[in-house]
Order: structure tokens, then C-alpha cells, then sequence
């Protein structure tokens, strides 16, 4: 009977393939089926991102620093005696024969390469010639003022001969071409619009009635507009001034011609003056734009000037300019701090002049 029992278990367990019940008799649920599976499972990666190699080409020589802009021919403002000393040299005084006698007139050099000399249709009338001069120093650096030496000048053969190339009467203006230049003289350059209302600006030209020439004269614009005035002294004709001026030292009768330049040394303006009449505070001018249109009408392509160098200013107008300032600086003796500031200022923009020397004592007592 043992027998019988223990084949029976074996053939049971044949039987089941691994599901026989280890307890004879009770019921017992099947194991899990488990396959394997050859090569065994390996973990998935996700594949890397393709690697890009740049392979540079021929290697490309390094570009060198940017150029730099074009030096403006008037890089910065100015004050006004190294305004002067820059723009003078711009200006011209000129005489032209008439039937009584001469005419006196300014302009100034708008080309240098082309020897062009801009001024007004009054100043030279219908001559075709006039005498034209740069101002000239004097023993002391300073510029020659004397009206009448300039004159004296002409029949010893110091001044240049201008020739009349055009004229338009509509702007009283006047283009002339001289026979030659004086060495390191430089041309003026235009401003490239209208001045804006209540600008600084300076006139450098003289009074008709008056002996001196190449004199500094401020202002503010009052007015830009179109306004006809009566001009001419042989004959009278209307022309349409663009630009009106506030100036603060009127002086005299019959300013004609010359530069009128904002604080940078570009020219602004030209003035013109009405028939017969005498000037008080207001200074009459034909716009740096009516200039342009007429320039453009004659076909006159203006080169554009070169840089301007620094020059010293001469010792005598330092002295002056130092003194002029110093007397501002007195008109604020009630006001300490701003009668300091401006003493500080006299010292340093002007020193070993006399009037830093008194602006010292001054600074001294108010301590």
C-alpha cells in the first residue's frame, strides 16, 4: 500500500509540471509561468543628440579698429575771445572803387580750395573788381583794427584782387573769387540749418560809419522769417532778409556784410543793412539757408573746410578778456557765493593775468 501511494505522488508531481500541492489532498492555485527570454533584457537609452563638429575654413585675418569719423571742423563750443581768434581769420575787409571815392564792405573765405570770398550785393556794386584784405597783427598779437591803415595798405600793393563771379540782388548776395590766399588761411564752415530762436551768436565786421574794422559784436536771433527791406546806395532794390537780431552793443549806421557764427564758429548768417538807416538793437541778415540756395542756384559746390587748428591767443586779449570778467565777477559782490564762483573761474581760465592776480585778493578777503 506504501508503495501504491508514494508512485502516486510521483506521477501526481509528473503530471503538474511543478503545480503538485505540497499537501496531498488540498486544492492549490498554480505558480506563475516565468520566461526567459535569450539574450536577457537590456535598459533602453534614449539615443545621445548628434555631435556637430564645425570645421572652420581658412582663418580670416583679425579687422583692424574702426576708422574714425571725420574731425569736425568745429568740434566744441567756444569762448567767445578763442571764437574770435578762430573766426577772424575767416574774415575779410573789403574796398571797392566808386565814382566818389571807395566803398567799404565785409565777408568772409567760404572755400579755400576754390579762393571764394561770400559778402553782398552792396558791397561790391556793379564792379566787377574789388580789393580784398585779411586781418593783419599788430606789434602786440592782437588783430589791427584801424580802418583806415587797411585802406593805406591798397595802393602799396598788400591787398588781394577779388573778382565778382556772381550776384543775386533777391538775397544781396555776392560770390567773389580771389587771385590768391594767404598762407594757413582757413575757410568758414556753414551751419547746417537755421540757428534755433534766442541762440548767442557774434557778428565780426564793422560799422561804415565808424573807424574801426574786425570788431566782435554779440546777439541773440531774435526773429527767422521773411521780411523785404529797402538795400543798395547808388541804386535801391528790395531783398527778403531771413534772420533778425537782437544785438547787445549797436553802435553805428550801415553794417555790410560779414559773418554771423553761433558759439561753434559756423556761420548763421550774413548781414545786410537798410538803405540809409541807423541801427539800434536790431541787426538785419540773409539766413545760412537762403546762402545754401543761392550757392546750389549758381552750381557753386562748396568744399568742405578743414579742421581748425587751436591758436594762442595773444597775451593783450587775454588781458582783456580776464578784465571783462572780472568786472561781471564785482557785479555780484553781494551774493558770496556766486561772486567766489565766478572769481574761481577768472583764476583758472585766465591766470598770470593782472585781473587773476586782484581776483585772488578778493577770494582772499571773503573768506
Amino acid at each position: 500500500m506504501m508503495r501504491q501511494s508514494t508512485a502516486l505522488v510521483l506521477l501526481t508531481a509528473l503530471a503538474g509540471a511543478g503545480h503538485a500541492c505540497p499537501w496531498w489532498g488540498r486544492p492549490c492555485r498554480p505558480g506563475p509561468v516565468v520566461v526567459h527570454s535569450y539574450p536577457p533584457p537590456s535598459a533602453y537609452y534614449p539615443p545621445c543628440p548628434p555631435v556637430i563638429v564645425y570645421h572652420p575654413g581658412p582663418m580670416e585675418p583679425k579687422a583692424g579698429p574702426a576708422p574714425e569719423p571725420a574731425p569736425d571742423p568745429v568740434p566744441k563750443e567756444l569762448e567767445r575771445e578763442a571764437l574770435y581768434e578762430k573766426v577772424v581769420r575767416s574774415c575779410v575787409f573789403l574796398v571797392t572803387p566808386t565814382k566818389g571815392g571807395h566803398a567799404t564792405a565785409d565777408g568772409f573765405l567760404i572755400d579755400a580750395e576754390k579762393r571764394l570770398i561770400l559778402t553782398t550785393v552792396v558791397a561790391v556794386g556793379e564792379n566787377d573788381h574789388t580789393f580784398v584784405q585779411f586781418s593783419v597783427r599788430d606789434k602786440d598779437g592782437t588783430v589791427l583794427t584801424d580802418k583806415r591803415k587797411y585802406i593805406e595798405r591798397i595802393p602799396a600793393g598788400q591787398a588781394i584782387q577779388g573778382k565778382v563771379l556772381f550776384r543775386d540782388k533777391s538775397r544781396d548776395l555776392a560770390l567773389v573769387q580771389l587771385e590768391r590766399l594767404p598762407p594757413g588761411t582757413f575757410a568758414l564752415p556753414l551751419a547746417p540749418e537755421s540757428v534755433p530762436l534766442q541762440s548767442a551768436v557774434y557778428w565780426i565786421g564793422h560799422w561804415t560809419d565808424e573807424n574801426e574794422a574786425f570788431i566782435n559784436t554779440a546777439g541773440t536771433v531774435r526773429e527767422v522769417r521773411v521780411q523785404d527791406l529797402a538795400l543798395g546806395v547808388a541804386e535801391v532794390y528790395v531783398v527778403r532778409a531771413r534772420m533778425l537780431l537782437s544785438i547787445t552793443t549797436p553802435r553805428g549806421k550801415g553794417p555790410n556784410g560779414g559773418p554771423i557764427v553761433d558759439t561753434r564758429g559756423r556761420l548763421v548768417g550774413l548781414a545786410v543793412s537798410f538803405h540809409g538807416h541807423r541801427f539800434y538793437s536790431i541787426l538785419p541778415a540773409m539766413d545760412v539757408t537762403e546762402v545754401r540756395a543761392f550757392l546750389a542756384e549758381k552750381k557753386v559746390d562748396v568744399a568742405t573746410p578743414r579742421p581748425w587748428p587751436d591758436p594762442p591767443i595773444p597775451a593783450a586779449a587775454c588781458e582783456r578778456a580776464a578784465d571783462e570778467a572780472l568786472q561781471w565777477a564785482k557785479s555780484y559782490v553781494d551774493y558770496r557765493d556766486e561772486y567766489r564762483s565766478r572769481l574761481t573761474n577768472l583764476i583758472r581760465k585766465y591766470p598770470g593775468t593782472a585781473a587773476a592776480q586782484e581776483a585772488k585778493k578778493f577770494l582772499d578777503e571773503t573768506k
